[in-house]
C-alpha cells in the first residue's frame, strides 16, 4: 500500500497532466479561481512524460526488489503486550510539549494570520526543526505497541494527550507539511501492524490525504463565494502544472554538464542553525532555483525534485531514483517487524514522508532532513544501547 501511495502521487503530479496535454490539448488548471497554464510545446511534454515514467519504473522496481530481500527469513508474530516497551515516555512528552508550546506561541503572536505565522516560522526554525525528535519517538512507540493498547492503557495517556495537542497545533499553523508528517506517521505505523497489504478501501483514505492539503489552503485563501469554484479547487491538483512547468523547463534547458551540483551551496544546512550562526556561516542557495522558476514562470509554490534530478544527472537520475526506492523499500520492509522495531528502523515513516514531501522541494532541504534524521536516530540508538548495558550493573550489590 505504501508503494501504491507514492506511485499515485507521482502519476498525479508528473503523468496525468502530460497525458491530457499530449492527447487532449489541456494546457491549464483552475485552482480556487487561479488559472495555471502549461508553457511548453508538445515535444517537451513528451520528453518530460518519458522521463517521469522512467523515474517511476526505476523507483518501483528497486523498491520491490529491496523489500523482497529485506523480508527474507522466517516470519515472527509481534509481541502480544506492551510490557516489552521499555523506553521511558518522558522524552516523547517533553519533545512534544516543546513543539506544542512553540506552535501555540507563534499562532497567538501572529493573531492566527497565515502570512504572519509564516514569518514567525522562518524566525523559529531551529526549535521547530526539533520536531523530528518527537516524531521519531512517536514512530518508535507506534511500531512497538498496538494502537488499541495505546488508546486504552492509562500508561500511555500522557503520550496520547501530547499527540492530540501536537496535531491541533500543526493545524493552527496551517503548515501542510507538518500536518502531513504526523498523519503519515500514524497511518504508516498502523499499516505496518496490518502487514502493509493493498486494500481497495484504503484508496478512500488516499483520496482524503490528497485533498486535505487543498482544504488547509482554504484557511489562507478564504472561502470562495462560488460553490463550483470551491469543489473544483478541492479536487484539483495545483502542483500538477507548476511542477510540470519546472520539469519541462529543466528538460528544455538540458542537464548541467561539468558544473557543481545545484544543491552544493545548500550543504551547510546540514549544520543546525545555532552552529551556523556561531561560525558565521550564511546559506546562499544556488541561483539555479530562481532561474528555473523564472523559466517556468513560477513565483512561489515550491520546487520539483524530478526537475532538479534531471538538471544534475540527466537521464542518470534514474539511478538516483532507483537508489531511493531501494532504501525506502528496505526500511519499510524492516518496519514490518512490528513489536521489535529499533530506533534506526523507526526512521522508516519519516524517511518515507520526507521523500514524498521532497517532490515539492529541492534536494538540499531533503538531504538536510535525511542526514539530520539519521544522526539523531543514531545518537538515540546509542543512548538506548548504553542504558541497556548499564542496567545489569545497577543490580549488582
Amino acid at each position: 500500500m505504501l508503494l501504491a501511495f507514492v506511485l499515485i502521487i507521482l502519476v498525479l503530479l508528473h503523468v496525468q497532466f502530460y497525458v491530457k496535454n499530449i492527447f487532449l490539448g489541456t494546457d491549464e488548471v483552475n485552482f480556487f479561481g487561479f488559472q495555471i497554464r502549461y508553457l511548453f510545446d508538445k515535444d517537451i511534454a513528451i520528453a518530460s512524460l518519458g522521463f517521469s515514467v522512467a523515474c517511476i519504473i526505476a523507483f518501483a522496481s528497486c523498491y520491490l526488489l529491496a523489500q523482497r530481500l529485506a523480508r527474507s527469513g522466517p516470519a515472527q508474530p509481534p509481541p502480544a503486550g506492551s510490557a516489552h516497551y521499555a523506553l521511558p515516555l518522558w522524552p516523547l512528552i517533553a519533545a512534544g510539549m516543546l513543539q506544542v508550546v512553540a506552535a501555540f506561541t507563534i499562532v497567538i503572536q501572529a493573531g492566527f494570520v497565515y502570512q504572519l505565522i509564516a514569518e514567525q516560522l522562518e524566525q523559529s526554525g531551529f526549535v521547530l526543526e526539533l520536531r523530528v525528535i518527537f516524531l521519531l519517538l512517536l514512530s518508535h512507540l507506534l511500531l512497538n505497541v498496538r494502537l488499541r493498547e495505546l488508546m486504552t492503557s492509562p500508561k500511555f495517556k500522557p503520550a496520547r494527550v501530547v499527540t492530540y495537542l501536537y496535531i491541533v497545533a500543526s493545524l493552527l499553523l496551517q503548515a501542510r507539511s507538518r500536518v502531513f508528517e504526523v498523519a503519515a506517521v500514524l497511518a504508516f505505523t498502523q499499516l505496518m501492524w496490518r502487514g502493509d497489504r493493498f486494500r481497495f478501501r484504503n484508496l478512500i483514505f488516499v483520496g482524503l490525504a490528497l485533498i486535505a492539503p487543498n482544504i488547509i489552503v482554504l484557511g489562507r485563501l478564504g472561502w470562495p463565494d462560488d460553490f463550483s469554484t470551491l469543489i473544483d479547487g478541492i479536487f484539483s491538483f495545483e502542483y500538477s502544472v507548476l511542477f510540470n512547468n519546472l520539469l519541462s523547463a529543466a528538460i528544455e534547458a538540458g542537464p548541467n554538464v561539468n558544473q557543481p551540483f545545484t544543491f552544493t551551496a545548500s550543504l551547510s544546512l546540514l549544520l543546525p542553525s545555532p552552529i551556523r550562526s556561531l561560525l558565521g556561516i550564511t546559506v546562499v542557495k544556488s541561483g539555479y532555483y530562481e532561474e528555473l522558476a523564472q523559466a517556468a514562470d513560477i513565483r512561489n509554490g515550491g520546487f520539483s525534485l524530478l526537475a532538479e534530478l534531471f538538471t544534475n544527472f540527466g537521464w542518470h537520475a534514474l539511478w538516483v531514483m532507483a537508489a531511493m526506492g531501494a532504501i525506502i523499500g528496505y526500511l519499510n520492509a524492516r518496519a514490518l517487524r512490528v513489536g521489535r522495531a529499533n530506533m534506526l528502523i523507526s526512521m522508516a515513516p519519516l524517511f518515507y514522508t520526507a521523500f514524498i514531501l521532497a517532490f515539492r522541494n529541492d534536494l538540499g532541504v531533503f538531504l538536510k532532513y535525511i542526514v539530520q534524521l539519521f544522526v539523531i536516530a543514531l545518537i538515540m540508538s546509542s543512548f538506548i544501547r548504553l542504558a541497556s548495558m548499564q542496567r545489569p550493573l545497577d543490580r549488582r550489590p
